[in-house]
């Protein structure tokens, strides 16, 4: 999850699992309600393309309005709740740090080495 915006809060990332968590938790009401509200309006339309009608509504509401929210609420909690966003936990640091000798253990580089060393960006 790139944040394309500066002036945007970042978003801590979730782990495929918490995404997929996330993603039903918005698409599973978004689902129900809009069958529950147009349900006798599409009642009229071939079964093919009753599917087709919700998808076209319910796609940009989930992607665009609920989702965003949603990790928002996540990344508050993990906050709250101290815990690393996924991809940064000690294994991660250690195994950039044995790929990488300039970088340290805590993600950070290391002054660079005089001799035309190359330079690795803290991740």
């Amino acid at each position: 999850m790139t944040n394309l915006r500066p002036d945007a809060p970042s978003v801590s990332r979730l782990s495929t699992h918490q995404q997929a968590v996330l993603v039903w938790t918005a698409v599973l009401p978004t689902l129900t309600t809009l069958q529950l509200v147009l349900g006798r309006a599409l009642a009229h339309l071939p079964e093919i393309l009753r599917p087709v009608v919700v998808a076209t509504l319910a796609v940009p509401i989930v992607v665009y309005v609920l989702v965003p929210q949603l990790q928002r609420v996540a990344a508050a909690l993990r906050r709250a709740a101290g815990i690393e966003s996924a991809g940064t936990n000690r294994r991660t640091k250690e195994r950039s740090c044995a790929e990488h000798p300039d970088l340290t253990t805590e993600g950070t580089c290391r002054p660079a080495r005089s001799g035309g060393g190359k330079k690795i960006a803290a991740r």
